[in-house]
């Protein structure tokens, strides 16, 4: 019984003391002119990333950027989720069920915006 009151009070105590455990802040895009491509800014702003992505089966396929990413504002997400691969990938995100797969997602073998060969092995 002591031991539960006493886990108890550990576990308050950052609160009642007002350190509450830091949460991670969310990366948030800078404003933009949304009517603009992002590949405009990012062409100088991250040039490697539109050219990794114009190779890559993404760009020959002109899937943009708000696909993966979301559109700018609360739903930006710096990295895609395996949600987001889900509407066009599904068979392959279901593949993430195999116990060799734990704690993995896409980008654990695919490099970001390349999404060509993995990073492991070589293969496609």
């Amino acid at each position: 019984m002591k031991g539960r009151l006493l886990i108890g009070l550990l576990v308050l105590l950052p609160f009642v003391l007002g350190a509450a455990p830091a949460k991670k802040s969310k990366v948030v895009h800078p404003d933009v002119d949304t009517e603009e491509a992002c590949d405009v800014c990012h062409r100088e702003v991250t040039p490697e990333l539109v050219d990794a992505w114009y190779k890559s089966r993404h760009g020959l396929m002109n899937v943009k950027c708000f696909v993966c990413h979301g559109t700018i504002g609360p739903e930006f997400m710096r990295r895609a989720p395996v949600s987001r691969c889900v509407g066009c990938h599904k068979d392959k995100v279901e593949s993430l069920s195999n116990p060799f797969f734990k704690g993995k997602d896409c980008f654990s073998c695919h490099a970001g915006h390349e999404l060509n060969p993995h990073k492991i092995g070589g293969g496609q």
